[in-house]
C-alpha cells in the first residue's frame, strides 16, 4: 500500500516538474519570437529607409510642387520608420531585461548548491560542536567524580560544615 502512494506522490512530483519545464519551454518561445519579430521589423524598416533615400531617374517631366511632395512625403516615412526602430530597439532592450531576470529567477542550481554547501559545512560544526561538548561533559563528570572521592576519603563528607 505504501509503495501504491509512494508511485502516486512521485508521479504528482513529476508532473509538477514537467509542467515547470513546459512553463519554461513556453517563456522560450515568446522571447524568441520576440526577438524575431523584432530584429525583423529592424531589418524592414532600415531596407524602407534606405529605399525612400533613393534619387529617381528621370525628374525630366516633374515641377518643383511635385518634387517637394515627394520629398516631404519620403520626409514623413523615414521619420515614421526611424519611430518604429527606435520602438524595436527598445522592444528588445526589455527582452534583454526580461531574459536576465529569467535566468536569475530559473538558475536554481546555484542557489540550491550554496544551500547544500552552507547546510554542510553547518552540519560539521554542529558535530564538532557535540562531540567537544560531549568530551567536556565526560571530563567534568570523570574530575567531580575524583573531587568527590577525595572529600570522602580525607573526611570531609558531602554537606557537611567544616
Amino acid at each position: 500500500m505504501n509503495s501504491a502512494l509512494g508511485a502516486a506522490g512521485s508521479s504528482g512530483a513529476a508532473k509538477k516538474g514537467d509542467k515547470a519545464v513546459l512553463t519554461k519551454n513556453l517563456i522560450l518561445k515568446e522571447y524568441k519570437q520576440r526577438l524575431r519579430d523584432s530584429v525583423k521589423s529592424l531589418n524592414d524598416n532600415f531596407q524602407k529607409i534606405a529605399a525612400a533615400g533613393k534619387v529617381p531617374a528621370d525628374d525630366n517631366h516633374k515641377t518643383n510642387w511635385s518634387r517637394m511632395s515627394e520629398y516631404y512625403t519620403a520626409n514623413n516615412e523615414v521619420n515614421v520608420r526611424a519611430a518604429l526602430m527606435v520602438r524595436a530597439v527598445d522592444e528588445l532592450l526589455k527582452l534583454n531585461a526580461d531574459l536576465k531576470q529569467f535566468l536569475i529567477l530559473h538558475d536554481f542550481t546555484f542557489v540550491t548548491n550554496a544551500i547544500e554547501s552552507a547546510e554542510a559545512s553547518t552540519n560539521k560544526r554542529r558535530a564538532e560542536a557535540d562531540q567537544r561538548s560531549s568530551t567536556f561533559r565526560s571530563e567534568i563528570a570523570s574530575e567531580s567524580a575524583d573531587i568527590e572521592k577525595e572529600l570522602t576519603e580525607g573526611g570531609f563528607a558531602p554537606g557537611a560544615p567544616y
